[in-house]
């Protein structure tokens, strides 16, 4: 009896261990409190800064400097952003597609587009690998790979 209980603890302590290997795959409700928050930071202020540190890290920079550039933290209004819908895959990426609301001053038109992102999960967290539609895109990068 002795011996099973000790088999049993040595399998137990080894499916352990084992589970620490596995890669750690995102969530839908990880994904979506990741798409709140980039659109938040986009729609509160906008805080770029803040929105750039969901980019997948090699783009945060290049993205920031042209929205900079363009000066979007000072004219970019995004007025209000309704999520539409979002897409898990087995491969670690996903998709969100929300409505956002905005215009650019010196204009105070406003348009509503479909800004559809793609994430990647990175060891648990997502980042944002590319964005079309709305103010402020990003093209993929040629690797958009969960690594």
């Amino acid at each position: 009896m002795r011996k099973l209980a000790s088999v049993l603890l040595l399998a137990a302590i080894a499916g352990a261990v084992a589970c620490r290997h596995v890669k750690p795959t995102g969530t839908t409700e990880s994904l979506s409190r990741s798409a709140e928050t980039f659109f938040r930071f986009l729609r509160w202020g906008p805080d770029l800064r803040g929105a750039a540190q969901a980019l997948l890290p090699e783009a945060q920079k290049a993205w920031l400097d042209r929205a900079l550039e363009a000066k979007d933290d000072e004219n970019l209004k995004v007025i209000d952003t309704e999520p539409d819908d979002l897409a898990l895959r087995p491969d670690g990426s996903a998709t969100t597609v929300t409505k956002v609301t905005w215009h650019r001053l010196p204009s105070v038109t406003t348009r509503t587009d479909r800004v559809t992102v793609e994430w990647v999960d990175r060891e648990g967290t997502w980042y944002v690998a590319a964005i079309t539609g709305g103010p402020l895109p990003l093209a993929a990068p040629p690797s958009a790979t969960p690594r």
